[in-house]
């Protein structure tokens, strides 16, 4: 199997989206590290722990000090609670996605507090659409797909290229 850049994936919400992304990580690449991050009494759970190498509750910054990927796949409240938390333990390098279907809402907080640091803005639209015609596990090889595709766009950001804010126009 080639090198690639992302060794450490941290998993928020562990449940069912997180769980099935965990599990088709495992199933597809061997040499990584997931971590899940959720409420205690579901971490405990014999399911949750067989899919995370390790996994978290309470505090975020254990959880994402040492991630290459955090995939958000908690509820959309719960999300937009925990993104400025996020933003400010994550790693600058970390790249930040999530399975949130209300897109507008997460993109308008995930662009103020990661700026272009965000992906995964088709995996929860066209994952359910995908589902409905060729199951759930179809359904979550795609976005999958899609997050890893999002992954390889970033060997192709030149970061040393800095871009400046201009001031917005004045309405005459």
């Amino acid at each position: 199997m080639s090198e690639h850049l992302i060794r450490r994936v941290t998993i928020l919400g562990t449940g069912l989206i997180g769980g099935s992304f965990a599990l088709a990580l495992r199933k597809g690449l061997t040499d990584i590290s997931i971590s899940g991050w959720d409420r205690p009494e579901v971490v405990r759970e014999k399911e949750v722990r067989n899919a995370f190498d390790e996994t978290f509750s309470g505090s975020l910054g254990p959880a994402l000090a040492k991630a290459d990927l955090i995939y958000v796949a908690l509820p959309i409240g719960v999300t937009l609670d925990l993104f400025s938390d996020i933003a400010r333990l994550a790693p600058p390098s970390a790249l930040v996605t999530d399975a949130c279907s209300t897109k507008l809402r997460i993109m308008e907080e995930a662009g103020q507090l990661f700026g272009g640091n965000i992906g995964g803005a088709l995996a929860p639209m066209l994952t359910p659409l995908i589902a409905s015609r060729f199951g759930w596990a179809g359904g979550l090889y795609f976005a999958c797909g899609l997050v890893l595709l999002g992954m390889l766009a970033w060997f192709f950001i030149d970061a040393s290229h800095v871009v400046e804010e201009q001031p917005a126009e004045t309405a005459r």
